[in-house]
């Protein structure tokens, strides 16, 4: 059962990448021809699917807090029970290391 999909653009930032750091504009510019997909499904258990690679929840958990938390919120205001077990699927063709 699939419970969300959700896609963006990439975007770059010409110049002031540093400066939204501190509330002062950038000049961005979107880069259309590369995207990012999730979708997210029940499943046997809790998985992470990165570009076809599997990756530990347990290991995203210590790095990526806030990201968990905002999927518990979502589930809560959704009525969804924190105890299903979810596959997140991430396909991208932005490059990695890109900045």
């Amino acid at each position: 059962m699939q419970l969300g999909i959700g896609s963006a653009g990439a975007k770059t930032i010409l110049f002031g990448e540093h400066s939204v750091v501190y509330g002062y504009p950038s000049v961005a510019i979107p880069l259309k021809n590369f995207q990012s997909k999730v979708v997210i499904q029940k499943n046997k258990y809790n998985a992470f699917h990165y570009n076809n690679q599997n990756i530990p929840l347990d290991i995203l958990k210590e790095k990526f807090t806030g990201f968990f938390a905002l999927i518990d919120k979502m589930m809560q205001i959704n009525n969804i029970d924190k105890n299903i077990k979810l596959l997140f699927s991430v396909t991208t063709d932005i490059p990695s290391k890109s900045g």
